[in-house]
């Protein structure tokens, strides 16, 4: 029952094009929430649970700096029929744990991926590779090992790459250098020689 308003409060917002309530302090479990305005700002507040889901209609997503855990998976790999038109997508700063996904090929509008600051793990997933639109991605700070996939250099439009502070290993790809403006590698495993 304590969630009751709550509740009522997301079935509003689904009314909404429009949700910018960053740096509250508003809380409730966000895993059975159904997101669908175009722009949803709920960054720095006390949101917790699992991943809510989005429709096709959300272009900018930024739960970051929540209590959000668990998987990414539900939100990114489950029931996307429609093509999708996020193209910013920021969870960094939360609890969030497990793999991340192989489902990006669903996600081909993403220009920014922010997941920097959580407790991922496992290899990137080099179906990352598939985002032809992205610029910004920011895995830093999370628990992520073994190499940065070649498959990303496929995205030709990558300008901002953090890897730093996870347990990356083998050498730093030379193809890196080519489009990347910034790029973050610090306390990794890296090996070999500076490309």
């Amino acid at each position: 029952a304590s969630f009751e308003p709550l509740d009522k409060f997301w079935n509003f917002a689904t009314q909404l094009e429009y949700i910018d309530l960053t740096n509250n302090t508003i809380h409730g479990d966000m895993s059975n929430v159904l997101l669908s305005s175009k722009f949803v700002w709920l960054a720095s507040n006390n949101l917790s649970g699992g991943m809510p889901g989005i429709s096709p209609q959300v272009t900018v997503l930024n739960l970051g700096n929540n209590s959000l855990f668990g998987s990414i998976s539900p939100l990114l790999c489950d029931n996307m029929t429609d093509k999708s038109n996020l193209v910013h997508l920021s969870l960094g700063h939360n609890h969030l744990s497990g793999e991340i996904t192989s489902c990006w090929n669903n996600w081909k509008s993403l220009v920014l991926i922010g997941l920097q600051s959580n407790n991922l793990t496992g290899k990137i997933p080099h179906s990352m590779g598939s985002l032809s639109n992205l610029r910004f991605l920011y895995l830093g700070s999370n628990k992520f090992f073994g190499e940065v996939p070649f498959s990303l250099k496929n995205c030709k439009n990558l300008r901002i790459l953090d890897l730093g502070h996870n347990n990356l290993s083998g050498v730093i790809p030379s193809w890196l250098g080519q489009s990347v403006k910034g790029l973050l590698l610090r306390s990794n495993q890296f090996s070999g020689n500076i490309p």
